[in-house]
């Protein structure tokens, strides 16, 4: 499902870290501090700090300078501390600043139940040691969500059969996987043989272009711009060469080339035709772990009626995924489906498919509503997940590290310290508890086959 393949940090994962990761520095009385909601998840707090509490902090604060301070002329710990107000005044305020404003936006967001999903604006600071320090606090919050029913929502997938044709066309990818290529010398190039040949490209003015050697070539047909180069091909024998035209496609490597007609000077050296292997049990013993033909055939019918479950299984719960997007509304911070949209769109970028003869404006149309999508049913699952008690826990973090550097060929330790180090620990962490909440919807639906 690929909604759930986000890179970057997950919606309401990324909003955990802000709303745990922020430093407090100490109780804060707040005494006043009202909340205006200025749009769709967004709030402006307005916080007010009393006097008292700005001198009991500024107290704390010059009590840690004056133990710290080194001065020339006195001992650690010993400056005077009408010195160390002076010496460091702007110091301790800054200090002071941070603090409170720190401590003061924790209390606030406490008080109202808020949870951010990035760092506040702070704005319009107003603060003196002798009057009440007043500011405000611009943030983006998670939604309020209430819960529709998610036991035993309605799916249906297709039953899950392997047939005969699906277990012989497994066999013949084993086979072609498993293929030789053999010399044939005594008849001429055919499409479906490999062969070797030299070649060389030149253009109309002659300039060489592109040359090769000893180069093995398939004979498909099917082969865009080279096709009627194979075509012209056929016949050839071994030691035969021959001229001729084709024009470059205008992806052409070699840019300055690219749509030009040209020429090829081809020399065939080698005929080669694959050669499958029989399917009997020498060809099943070869395979490494099986006896006989029937042992293997048991297996790929295993491997394919497992595929085909776990293929129901990711429909059923995409199906429960769409259930929950269609039976919630809730508004979403705009900051959140902003950056998920740029997340979509580098994923169209990078398949091009999905970017050929859409023009921008409907591109970036699709990209909104699929990082909509995305969003909702990331805090959707994130809500079930609180209230299901269902967490990920180190060990399958680690064994989802294990597959995919598994899958990369690199050192699954590396790997886990890169994911710390960028952050990607967060993304993968709440990928693998969404997969988990599904899979605890799949197991409640009331699942029909068709």
């Amino acid at each position: 499902m690929s909604w759930v393949q986000i890179p970057s940090l997950a919606p309401f994962f990324y909003m955990d870290a802000v709303r745990y990761s922020n430093q407090s520095y100490g109780e804060v009385v707040v005494v006043n501090v009202t909340v205006d909601k200025i749009g769709p998840c967004k709030h402006r707090l307005n916080i007010e700090v009393p006097v008292e509490d700005i001198k009991k902090e500024y107290e704390s604060i010059v009590g840690e300078f004056v133990k710290h301070a080194e001065i020339s002329g006195f001992r650690k710990g010993k400056v005077p501390r009408k010195m160390v107000e002076s010496r460091f005044k702007d110091e301790i305020i800054e200090e002071m600043h941070k603090r409170l404003i720190s401590s003061s936006y924790q209390e606030s967001i406490k008080k109202h139940n808020l949870r951010p999903v990035h760092t506040p604006k702070i704005d319009n600071v107003k603060f003196d040691l002798n009057a009440p320090l007043t500011y405000t606090a611009e943030l983006e919050v998670e939604p309020s969500i209430a819960l529709k029913d998610y036991d035993g929502i309605k799916i249906k997938v297709k039953k899950v059969s392997v047939g005969d044709d699906e277990k012989d066309q497994y066999v013949e990818s084993l086979r072609d996987a498993h293929a030789t290529l053999e010399n044939i010398e005594d008849r001429e190039l055919l499409i479906g043989d490999y062969a070797i040949i030299d070649y060389k490209l030149q253009d109309e003015e002659g300039q060489e272009i592109e040359k090769g050697t000893s180069k093995l070539i398939f004979l498909d047909k099917n082969q865009g711009f080279l096709s009627g180069v194979i075509e012209k091909m056929e016949g050839m024998s071994i030691g035969d060469s021959r001229t001729m035209d084709m024009t470059l496609p205008d992806t052409y490597y070699k840019k300055e080339f690219a749509g030009k007609n040209v020429t090829i000077d081809m020399t065939l050296h080698e005929i080669k035709q694959k050669l499958l292997p029989e399917v009997d049990d020498n060809f099943a013993r070869n395979l490494g772990k099986f006896d006989n033909i029937n042992e293997l055939m048991a297996e790929i019918e295993k491997v394919l009626l497992e595929q085909k479950k776990s293929q129901q299984r990711a429909d059923g719960k995409q199906q429960i995924s769409d259930y929950l997007i269609d039976k919630h509304s809730f508004d979403l911070p705009e900051s959140v489906v902003a950056n998920e949209t740029d997340h979509v769109m580098r994923e169209f970028a990078q398949s091009q498919q999905k970017t050929e003869n859409i023009d921008a404006k409907k591109l970036q149309k699709e990209a909104r509503q699929e990082a909509e999508k995305r969003v909702k049913v990331a805090y959707i699952l994130a809500d079930i997940a609180e209230k299901e008690r269902i967490k990920v826990d180190k060990r399958e973090i680690d064994v989802q590290i294990a597959r995919m550097a598994a899958s990369f060929n690199i050192n699954a330790e590396h790997l886990k310290s890169q994911l710390i180090e960028n952050g990607g620990i967060y993304g993968l962490q709440e990928r693998i508890l969404q997969d988990k909440v599904l899979d605890f919807l799949f197991d409640k639906a009331k699942v029909t086959e068709k």
